[in-house]
């Protein structure tokens, strides 16, 4: 249960409800409230401009306020107190009341319905409203325009706004909750009573009020924002959901976050229960007007990427309307909340909240102690945003970017040191690497993996650019040479180097073995040596595959292109995150199944990009996507191979996240999650644009944002470099 702010808009409307015994099927025709309490709350809030409503210095919540207002104003009116509040309060109507027609103001859900139609309450009740003529016209065309696309709940919702015509009776029978309350609203709840004596609406307000005194402070009943165990609230909200609570399942919001959080805890949940939002028109026609706001498109979008099995047709059509939704707002700049538009721009970025340290880092920095949610008056919840979470949360942040920051430094050092720099044909080789670990292993007991795993990207990276543009047979088969006979203990020097560039890279080869036996093969009783010598033989494989123009078959290329990607080396830093690797798990069919589909998806994305920006038929190197073009006797389009290479990453990105969310496993978890890590950052690097290659705008500011600007709301001498203004591979 989680309570939110103090309503005026729902303390006014309660306010109202008269008491039974003024029924006109009472004899006693004595006018009284029948929550006075709310009355005399009313007539003691009213702030000093005159209005009613949350306490927030929120320039886009005037609508809100006038619609507050104009409700306390009404309930002071209908009871005939408080003569010079209404008066303030009409003031303040009169100050404000531009925003009624502005477009950039946010917006209480139904307010172009109930604001006219509480306009028409207060003319009834004789009140001299600071509104002209015209201005009321224009409202109530609109108002009749609206009504004329609404019907059922969507129409219900509204009623509040639309007076002794409505069927009140009907509305009730259709639309009451088992808690006695019309969409968990006590605005339409009391408006009911107003017009109509129901038991279970009464004793829903009253309830309200037993717990808080005058005010009416809105209720969720669902514990989907609780702070507490998360295996204890994943269960309970296991059982809500096969008992088909309520208040999931009319909450459409509250359903989509419900699905996405028990999928990822391991609950295999039918995604069925979503079928009704699987189509655009319908959706829109059919749910409630609270819950076709963006947010909640937002929780739909993110429910059905948790997509486990391979056909999840529900799923996939949500992720589709969702998807192009979202982008439609973003593209005419509907959305005019910033912290909204950020949130929306960072869904459709990152799925799947995709690395872990820039969601960290959006998380803080969308992170708002002023937060209030809109539904037909604004909210705020009580206790969740506190700054003390804030402030914690971003020390904690710039501690962990300034040890990052040094580690980055001294690769920096390692490179120019080892003259690797020169041989790179990425400029960006050591910041690019560093990033890719390093949004993931975040925390300080992984410096090892962050800094070994960017030392192996780096040399790894120069290798396969090496041989995709201008190095020799000669040249592989000396470096496969060198790591075959190098022991650890021999003299290097008189092993013989076909190039300098082989020596340089060598070097620096033994270095990182070295560096991994020291530590690595204490941990786990191994070292990396053979992972390197399976990677080189792959570059070879496929640079003979060029240099003897033979053509393998698909199925040959991806088995050692998921070496050419360099996922063994990847592999390598799992020996450095606090798990124990033995060779059983090394050799199981769990661990192998999830580095096949790890590998798939790197070669993959990697030649899906490719082919997008030519890179691949520039250089001297095999392609998936043109593989299967020319296997197909001109049968198949490259258009053709690029959405069927997109099929395939899909389908492996499935099976790992189901590996990873569902099935029983015998190997560590902590594994499991770092071989979708290799997904996440694949997704990231590749989907676009070639983020590894050459970072764009968003890449740039990523990095800067995970290493040189610090999270500001605590003083901080952190740099503020960027890798646009200084050269990252010196």
């Amino acid at each position: 249960m989680v309570d939110l702010s103090t309503s005026s808009y729902d303390t006014a409307w309660v306010a109202m409800v008269p008491s039974n015994r003024d029924s006109p099927n009472h004899n006693n025709h004595h006018h009284q409230p029948s929550f006075p309490g709310c009355l005399e709350w009313v007539m003691e809030n009213q702030k000093a401009d005159g209005s009613w409503g949350l306490d927030l210095s929120h320039p886009s919540l005037v609508k809100d306020s006038l619609s507050s207002t104009l409700a306390c104003v009404l309930a002071l009116q209908k009871w005939k107190v408080g003569e010079q509040l209404v008066q303030k309060g009409l003031d303040f109507i009169g100050t404000k009341k531009y925003a009624v027609m502005d477009k950039y103001q946010s917006s209480p859900i139904g307010f172009d319905v109930i604001f006219p139609g509480m306009i028409n309450y207060a003319s009834d009740m004789g009140l001299n409203l600071p509104l002209d003529s015209a201005f009321i016209d224009i409202m109530l065309r609109n108002r009749d325009l609206k009504l004329r696309s609404y019907k059922g709940s969507r129409l219900a919702y509204f009623a509040e706004g639309l007076g002794e015509s409505y069927d009140w009776k009907e509305m009730i029978k259709n639309e009451q909750r088992s808690n006695g309350s019309l969409f968990n609203s006590p605005a339409t709840t009391a408006a009911a009573l107003i017009h109509l004596h129901d038991d279970k609406c009464f004793e829903y307000l009253d309830s309200l009020l037993k717990i808080h005194g005058n005010a009416v402070v809105r209720r969720t009943e669902h514990q989907l924002t609780e702070i507490g165990d998360e295996d204890r609230r994943a269960a309970q909200l296991h059982r809500c959901w096969e008992q088909r609570n309520e208040e999931i399942f009319l909450d459409v919001a509250c359903c989509a976050m419900a699905f996405r959080l028990l999928r990822i805890n391991g609950y295999q949940v039918s995604s069925d229960a979503m079928q009704e939002f699987d189509v655009e028109e319908h959706f829109f026609n059919t749910v409630s007007p609270q819950s076709t706001n963006t947010e909640t498109i937002v929780q739909l979008y993110r429910a059905s990427q948790i997509t486990l099995f391979e056909k999840e047709p529900i799923l996939d059509k949500i992720n589709g309307w969702t998807s192009t939704f979202l982008k439609h707002q973003l593209l005419n700049q509907e959305i005019f909340e910033e912290k909204l538009r950020k949130e929306v721009e960072y869904a459709l970025d990152y799925p799947i909240d995709n690395l872990t340290r820039l969601t960290n880092r959006r998380g803080i920095e969308l992170f708002d102690t002023e937060n209030f949610e809109m539904l037909k008056t604004s909210y705020r919840r009580s206790g969740v945003y506190s700054k003390d979470f804030l402030i914690l949360s971003q020390q904690e942040f710039n501690k962990c970017q300034a040890i990052q920051l040094e580690e980055f430094k001294e690769l920096e050092k390692w490179v120019k040191d080892h003259r690797v720099g020169g041989l790179a044909f990425n400029r960006h080789i050591v910041i690019s690497n560093y990033f890719q670990v390093a949004t993931h292993y975040i925390l300080p007991e992984f410096s090892d993996a962050r800094i070994i795993w960017t030392k192996c990207c780096v040399i790894a990276t120069i290798i396969d650019d090496l041989f995709d543009v201008d190095g020799s047979q000669e040249e592989l088969s000396n470096l496969i040479d060198l790591i075959e006979k190098w022991d650890g203990v021999s003299n290097i020097s008189a092993l013989g180097y076909s190039s300098e560039r082989i020596e340089i890279i060598f070097l620096a080869l033994t270095d990182i073995i070295n560096e991994h036996a020291a530590k690595g093969l204490i941990a786990q009783g191994r070292c990396i040596k053979r992972e390197w010598i399976n990677f080189v033989k792959s570059c070879l494989k496929e640079l003979e595959w060029w240099t003897n123009k033979s053509t393998p078959t698909f199925d040959e290329y991806l088995v050692n292109g998921c070496e050419t990607i360099g996922i063994g080396i990847f592999a390598g830093v799992y020996y450095f995150i606090g798990i124990e690797l033995s060779e059983d798990i090394l050799r199981s069919q769990e661990y192998q199944t999830l580095y096949r589909h790890a590998g798939l998806i790197g070669r993959l994305y990697n030649d899906y990009q490719g082919i997008i920006d030519q890179r691949d038929t520039d250089e001297r190197k095999l392609n998936g996507c043109s593989l299967i073009v020319s296997q197909s006797d001109g049968a198949t389009t490259i258009e053709d191979a690029r959405t069927e290479v997109l099929r395939m990453i899909e389908s492996s990105r499935r099976e790992l996240l189901r590996m990873m969310l569902t099935e029983p496993s015998d190997l560590p978890e902590t594994l499991i999650e770092s071989f979708f890590h290799l997904y996440q950052i694949t997704y990231y690097l590749y989907t676009k644009n070639d983020e590894f290659r050459i970072p764009t705008k968003r890449a740039v500011e990523d990095i800067n944002g995970l290493l040189y600007e610090p999270l500001d709301l605590l003083p901080s001498n952190f740099p503020k470099e960027t890798i646009g203004t200084r050269d990252s591979t010196s």
